[in-house]
């Protein structure tokens, strides 16, 4: 890992509270985007800012102070068994919901295509036991 480059581990789901039931998961891909009712996609946005901000306060991530605009990121999945899926399913969900959270948290003015330069979805891979997905964020200037 270079100077000017971030990489952080980021959930592929999370788990939205209930009040009488258990807490409900939700997956992070375009299939569950685009049948939840939009007010609870609001909650899962933002139940996902703090794991943004977690894992930007990690000292073994880097340097967060490179997230200057313009920015270049690079999403690569890790998926805990071997079967057939979408990666891209995945991919646009994460990358949609982790510069939200830049934006929310003030460390990037805008997600438009001024402030991010480069978006790349890299080829998933499978390691047993993990489910993440790997974001590096690389300043563009």
């Amino acid at each position: 890992m270079s100077r000017n480059e971030l990489i952080i581990r980021l959930p592929m789901e999370v788990f939205l509270p209930r009040v009488t039931k258990a807490d409900k998961k939700i997956r992070l891909n375009m299939n569950t985007y685009r049948n939840l009712h939009p007010q609870v996609n609001s909650q899962v946005k933002r139940l996902y800012t703090p794991f943004v901000a977690d894992a930007l306060n990690n000292p073994l991530s880097g340097n967060k102070d490179i997230i200057q605009a313009p920015i270049n990121i690079h999403l690569q999945a890790i998926f805990p068994t071997k079967g057939r899926r979408d990666s891209s399913n995945f991919y646009y969900v994460i990358e949609k919901f982790f510069l939200d959270s830049l934006v929310q948290l003030n460390m990037l003015e805008d997600d438009s295509d001024e402030f991010v330069h480069l978006r790349t979805h890299h080829k998933s891979m499978y390691v047993k036991g993990i489910d993440t997905c790997v974001v590096m964020v690389s300043s563009s200037k």
